[in-house]
């Protein structure tokens, strides 16, 4: 899903607006890559509006938290789907990386907050890591909209002095 540098790229997941279920057999694949590309969709549009902030630490957590909060919203819309049941261990699969860059993402946060910035940094490359294992994951099951990287821009981790 995303694919950058938080805040030097804070992210863009396979994230967005409205859940539905299928039957109890799940979404035909089709209609599941259909319906999860309109919420990465809708998520990639609510991400181009964050506007990172390296003014302090706290701009800087600020901005970290605003994608975390979009991101996690997505996922959990995204889980809310039910996938065909042959794909559904591959897609809880994705679904495990996205927390895990996420749980990585909020660590950045964490620790710019502290005005680590080495800290935010790390945690954000092991972010960036699992985001490409889940975008490659998104990819492999059909969802491209879910890997298309769409991410506010902030100059870096580390607050201007």
């Amino acid at each position: 899903m995303r694919t950058a540098v938080l805040l030097a790229a804070a992210g863009s997941w396979c994230v967005g607006i409205t859940a539905c279920s299928g039957g109890s057999a799940g979404l035909s694949r089709t209609d599941y890559i259909g319906r999860a590309g309109a919420i990465c969709r809708d998520a990639n549009a609510a991400l181009r509006k964050v506007k990172g902030d390296s003014s302090t630490p706290a701009a800087v957590a600020a901005s970290i938290n605003e994608v975390v909060s979009i991101e996690r919203a997505a996922a959990q819309q995204l889980r809310e789907l039910r996938p065909p049941s042959p794909d559904a261990h591959a897609v809880s699969q994705w679904l495990t990386l996205v927390d895990g860059s996420l749980d990585e993402l909020e660590a950045a946060g964490r620790a710019a907050a502290l005005g680590d910035g080495l800290g935010a940094a790390a945690a954000n490359v092991r972010s960036g890591a699992l985001q490409q294992q889940a975008d490659a994951a998104a990819l492999q099951f059909g969802v491209t909209a879910c890997a298309a990287a769409v991410a506010p821009t902030t100059p870096s981790t580390t607050p201007a002095r």
